[in-house]
């Protein structure tokens, strides 16, 4: 059995690694702290939303959209941000995260409630 290895993105993998890495030292001491079950459980949610946005994206291109949002949506935006990062410290989560993320559950949830009908 062959496989092949796309070296591109590969190294692409392990420089996200190393800014992770550069970007909290303390998750590479011996000292770091064990991250909790929830924290450990948000990190693979978020992952495989991460793997899924990047299929998605390499599947199909994506345009830059702007839009007007009211200041609070966009202060929950910024909660919900935080709080993955919170909780998952050496995830980045942006707002365009969030704001994806909001989208494609609102999508899926009322996709599945139009094929119930």
């Amino acid at each position: 059995m062959t496989s092949t290895v796309d070296l591109a993105r590969a190294r692409a993998a392990l420089a996200r690694l190393d800014a992770i890495a550069d970007s909290h030292p303390e998750l590479l001491t011996a000292q770091a702290e064990s991250p909790s079950v929830e924290a450990i459980e948000a990190w693979m949610e978020t992952l495989q939303e991460t793997l899924q946005e990047q299929e998605m994206s390499e599947k199909d291109p994506t345009k830059l959209s702007a839009y007007r949002l009211p200041l609070s949506l966009i202060a929950r935006l910024d909660r919900c941000a935080a709080k993955v990062t919170e909780a998952i410290p050496w995830a980045k989560v942006t707002r365009a995260d969030v704001v994806r993320m909001a989208l494609i559950r609102g999508l899926d949830a009322w996709e599945a409630e139009q094929d119930d009908d």
